[in-house]
Formats: structure tokens, C-alpha cells, sequence
């Protein structure tokens, strides 16, 4: 009578039939399985990107300026990112970006100044004309509850024409500032 060999490779899964510590996959099957584990990663990633991931809740939207001021109602308390042309410079938190050559400006208003880290060279954070991309949240413009909010001084005579308008509601380090010439310069 033969004595069986213990150390059969062939003999080394679980369930003693032969196959190899159990995980014996076809290379048809084996390929399968990693395209789709590759398409499900790029597609959370496409999601994530696109803002419906769970980083935000899926308040997040990229929205022209012009949207927001035809159609405030539809953004108030949605988190946007959107961007113009830096119209006008009202303090170190307040600024507004243009919507267009006839628009009606977005005002925006930043819970903090900018600081030096955000700032261009010289330590100015804004001028008319550059480009600011900015991520925040779309608001009615109320001015006593959003001065007291942000811990501003909003004086009415600046800013009585704003009242229930949409405003855009930001951190400082969530603007981008590029200077008008880097955009004609990046556009050639």
C-alpha cells in the first residue's frame, strides 16, 4: 500500500481538493476582477472631484457667477466654487467679482482677512482685474446678522444696496488670485 506524500503542493488548500491555498482564479477572471476594482476607484474619484463625495455632502457645486445672481434662491446655503474678474476692493474681508461686461456684481465676503500667505507679492491680497476663484457659501445678504456672523462692521451706507442679494460667504484660504496678465499670458 503507497503511502500518501505530505508535501503535494497540489494538496495545500483548505479544502483538500487540489487546488493551491484556496485561491486558485482563472487569469480571464483574475483580469475581470481588476478592471472593475479599477473603474470603482476612478469612478469615487471622478465622484469626489465633481463634489458628491463624502468630503462635503454633496452641498458642493461648480457654478457660474452669472447662475448665482440670475438665480440666488436655487444656491442660498449651497457650497459653490465659482469666479470672475475682481471687480472692486471694499476692505480687507469684502470684495466684488464682475458677472459679466453687464452684470450685476457677486459680492463676497471672507469670515477672515487674507493674509500673507494668500496675499500677492507685496502683501496685497486683491486689486481689480485679477481672476479670483473662490469656494463658499451662498448666502442672502442680511447685514446686521452677517456682520454679526463674521464679527465685521458693515456699514450700511456701503453696503444697503447688497441687502438681500446673494453673497458669497468664504474662508480666506479659499481664494485663488491670479493677476489678469498671467490669465492673457496662460490664454496664448
Amino acid at each position: 500500500m503507497a503511502t500518501p506524500n505530505v508535501h503535494d503542493i497540489r494538496d495545500t488548500g483548505p479544502s483538500g481538493d487540489g487546488r493551491r491555498n484556496g485561491y486558485n482564479v482563472s487569469p480571464a477572471v483574475f483580469w475581470l476582477m481588476s478592471i472593475l476594482s479599477l473603474c470603482a476607484i476612478v469612478f469615487f474619484i471622478l465622484l469626489c472631484l465633481w463634489g458628491w463625495g463624502p468630503h462635503n455632502g454633496g452641498n458642493h457645486q461648480a457654478v457660474a457667477e452669472t447662475a448665482i445672481i440670475d438665480r440666488p434662491a436655487d444656491f442660498f446655503g449651497h457650497t459653490v466654487t465659482t469666479g470672475g474678474t475682481v471687480e472692486k476692493v471694499i476692505g480687507t474681508q469684502q470684495f466684488t467679482i464682475a458677472t459679466g461686461p453687464n452684470g450685476a456684481p457677486l459680492l463676497v465676503l471672507l469670515r477672515k482677512p487674507m493674509s500673507a500667505n494668500n496675499a500677492r507679492q507685496g502683501g496685497v491680497p486683491l486689486a481689480p482685474g485679477e481672476v479670483a476663484v473662490v469656494n463658499g457659501t451662498v448666502r442672502k445678504f442680511e447685514r446686521d446678522r452677517l456682520a454679526r456672523d463674521l464679527n465685521v462692521t458693515l456699514a450700511p451706507d456701503v453696503y444697503g444696496p447688497w441687502e438681500g442679494k446673494p453673497v458669497l460667504v468664504a474662508d480666506a484660504d479659499s481664494v485663488a488670485v491670479t493677476s489678469a496678465r498671467t490669465q492673457q499670458a496662460a490664454a496664448q
